[in-house]
C-alpha cells in the first residue's frame, strides 16, 4: 500500500485468481499530509498508531470468508514499504512481503526542509530513531521479503538501498531497476511483483 488506489489495478487482478486484498486507508495518502498533515511533535505517536492500524486491517483481513491465514501477504510503497518492515518485525502473521523504494529511517524523510539546526532536532531524531525500519525488518523470517528499488529514485541512494536490504532478515531478494524513479510503475515492476505473490502464496495451484 502507499494509498488504497496505487495498487486497486493488482487487486482486482488477483482476485480474478482468488486472492482477497484489502486496501487500508493510511496516514500518508492525502496529497497535503506531509506538508499539512503532520507535525513533529505528532510524528512519533501518530507512527505507533497507525502500525496498530495496519495489525488491525490484518485482522479483518483474516476474518474475511475464503481467506487462507496462512498464506497473507503485503505490498507497501514508499511509506507503505516502511511501515510493511516495522510490521513485519512485530508480526508473524504474513508470510511474504513486498517493499518498494522505502528508506531505511524514518529520519530520512520526515525532516525534508527542515533545518539542521532547529530547536528540537536532535530529540526528534532521537525519539524517532527507535521506530526505523532497520530495527525491525531484521526479524522479519521466516517471511520471505522483496525489496524493489530505483536506480533513478532521488529519495532511495544507494547507500540507503544496502543499508535497509543488509538489515532484512532471510528469506530476501533485492531487485534493483536502473532506468527507475520513485514511482516505480513500469510494467516490468508490476510483473516481478505478482510473479513473487503468486510463487510465494501458492497461487494457481
Amino acid at each position: 500500500l502507499s494509498n488504497r488506489s496505487q495498487f486497486l489495478d493488482e487487486a482486482v487482478m488477483l482476485a480474478g485468481e482468488g486472492v482477497v486484498s484489502l486496501l487500508p486507508e493510511t496516514l500518508w495518502e492525502e496529497t497535503d499530509w506531509y506538508t499539512q498533515g503532520r507535525s513533529l511533535d505528532t510524528d512519533y505517536a501518530e507512527t505507533v498508531k497507525q502500525v496498530i492500524d495496519l495489525r488491525r486491517a490484518l485482522d479483518v483481513l483474516i476474518a474475511q470468508p475464503g481467506v487462507d491465514a496462512a498464506r497473507i501477504g503485503y505490498v507497501g510503497h514508499d511509506f507503505g514499504a516502511m511501515y510493511g518492515a516495522i510490521l513485519a518485525g512485530v508480526d508473524r502473521r504474513a508470510v511474504a512481503y513486498d517493499l518498494i523504494a522505502g528508506t531505511s529511517d524514518f529520519n530520512n524523510w520526515m525532516l525534508f526542509g527542515v533545518a539542521p539546526d532547529s530547536p528540537g532536532i536532535d530529540d526528534y531524531k532521537a525519539q524517532m530513531s527507535p521506530l526505523a525500519p532497520t530495527q525491525y525488518i531484521p526479524f522479519a523470517a521466516p517471511a520471505f521479503v522483496l525489496f524493489q528499488f530505483g536506480g533513478k529514485d532521488f529519495y532511495t541512494p544507494m547507500g540507503v538501498i544496502d543499508e535497509f536490504f543488509a538489515a532484512a532478515s532471510g528469506p530476501k531478494l533485492r531487485r534493483l531497476y536502473p532506468d527507475q524513479e520513485h514511482a516505480m510503475d513500469h510494467r516490468f515492476v508490476q510483473e516481478d511483483r505478482l510473479n513473487f505473490l503468486r510463487e510465494q502464496l501458492g497461487l494457481g495451484g
